[in-house]
Parts: structure tokens; C-alpha cells; sequence
């Protein structure tokens, strides 16, 4: 099993960096990255749930996605509807590990992913690690598996759904009438899993790269490098750096 959240320690005191003034102190704690990264890790761990659930879950003593015949039985409707959830998380966590390295590098986030990528991409001439994340994220959103599992993602939401769709055919009766027929599920739930764990390893990879962006100290470095480069310099509220005592 993998791990999908960011490891953060307070060291001492703890920096944030605001571009206008907050509301109120429960505004400011809220926007820094340390509760940020809180928020991350505990949406990745809805997404280790949902894998765990499908991996471990067992029927007659075998696994439940070696139980599947593909077909409109119990098993199976039961097998796509985790699987529906593995790929709606996946979709939600790579959004949201997006979102943190917008927010470590002051970078105002859109709502069009790849937006963000070539705002990212633009000051990543100065950190070589993001560069990495970047040219990792370009070249997933480049495959074919990848695509395939935007799509499924996507029908899913506009009912098209393809994990809960049928080959469909027609057959004639004796009576010279004609019935549906159900040729079994348009995907087979092998390929379903292989495609999950598939992307799974991908965006654990990618994670990986963004932990080295996340102790406080390389906050300065990073703020300190676009300031003095003139690139943007964003983050949720006011453009002081903060120092916010808290204990171990």
C-alpha cells in the first residue's frame, strides 16, 4: 500500500506569507500551509480508504475483483461502485496536490489545471525540483492511460457513465419480436483495477517531488527567489511574512 500524504513538522516558529490583509486571526491560521497540508492529508487518506477498500475486501474466501464475471451480478455491481470512488478520489487528490504547490509557490490558482502549470512553469527556471514536478505532470498528462482515466472520471460526472455501462446488442425471438441483450460490462473490471493502480503510482511518484518543497525554511528561500526575480508572489491574505509561534 502507498502512502499519499505530505509529512510536515513545526520547527519552532512557523511562516506564512499573506497578500492582503485577513479577516480575522481563524482566516489567517486557516490559509497558511500548515493547515493546508493538514486539509490534503486527510482528503488523502478518503482516497487510501477507498483503495483499501476494494484490496482487502474478500467474497467466499477470494478476492472481490477476482470474483468479477463482468456481468450484472451482485458482485459486480458492488465491485464498480468502490472502484467508481477510487477514481473519483484519484481525480480529487491530484487537484488538490496541484493546489499545495500553487500554495508553496505563491502562486494564485485558477480553475484551469493547465493554467497553473504554466504559471508554475514560468518560475521554475529558478527551482530545478519544480521543474521536475512539471515535467512529470506533462508527461502523465500525456498517456493514454491517463487520458482514460480523465474520461472515465469526467463520464462519470455527466452520466455517461462508463464503469456502469453495458455491450448491448439486439436478438430475435421465436415470436418474430426482438429482446436486449447485456454482452456483459463495456469494461471489464481487470482493466478498471490496473487502471487505478496505474495512476495511483504515477501521482505517488509526483507527491513524492512535492514533499521537498514542503520544510518552512525553503518557504523563505522560495519567497525570497521570486521577490528578487520579480515573478508573482501569492498566497490567500496580506503581504507581510508572519511568524506564528507553535509548539512541537
Amino acid at each position: 500500500m502507498f502512502y499519499f500524504d505530505l509529512g510536515l513538522k513545526y520547527n519552532g516558529n512557523t511562516l506564512s506569507v499573506y497578500s492582503e490583509i485577513p479577516p480575522t486571526i481563524n482566516d489567517a491560521l486557516n490559509a497558511s500551509i500548515q493547515e493546508k497540508v493538514r486539509r490534503f492529508n486527510n482528503a488523502a487518506s478518503i482516497l487510501s480508504g477507498a483503495i483499501i477498500n476494494i484490496e482487502n475486501c474478500k467474497v467466499d474466501g477470494d478476492y472481490l475483483y477476482n470474483k468479477c464475471q463482468d456481468k450484472d451480478t451482485e458482485v459486480d455491481k458492488f465491485f464498480r461502485t468502490l472502484v467508481r470512488n477510487v477514481y473519483m478520489e484519484l481525480f480529487i487528490y491530484q487537484e488538490k496536490l496541484l493546489n499545495i504547490v500553487c500554495e508553496i509557490f505563491f502562486t494564485k490558482e485558477t480553475k484551469k489545471r493547465e493554467t497553473n502549470i504554466k504559471k508554475l512553469r514560468a518560475k521554475a527556471k529558478f527551482f530545478p525540483k519544480l521543474q521536475e514536478f512539471i515535467d512529470k505532470c506533462e508527461s502523465l498528462s500525456k498517456e493514454n492511460k491517463y487520458k482514460w482515466f480523465l474520461k472515465i472520471r469526467d463520464d462519470e460526472v455527466h452520466n455517461m457513465s462508463q464503469i456502469d455501462t453495458f455491450n448491448f446488442d439486439l436478438k430475435k425471438t421465436a415470436d418474430d419480436n426482438v429482446e436486449i441483450i447485456k454482452n456483459g460490462y463495456k469494461i471489464k473490471a481487470k482493466d478498471l483495477r490496473e487502471g487505478y493502480i496505474y495512476i495511483v503510482v504515477k501521482l505517488v511518484e509526483i507527491k513524492q517531488i512535492v514533499q521537498d518543497f514542503i520544510p518552512d525554511k525553503k518557504r523563505w528561500e522560495i519567497f525570497n527567489k521570486l521577490n528578487e526575480s520579480g515573478e508573482e508572489v501569492w498566497e490567500s491574505y496580506y503581504d507581510t511574512l508572519v511568524k506564528i509561534s507553535k509548539k512541537e
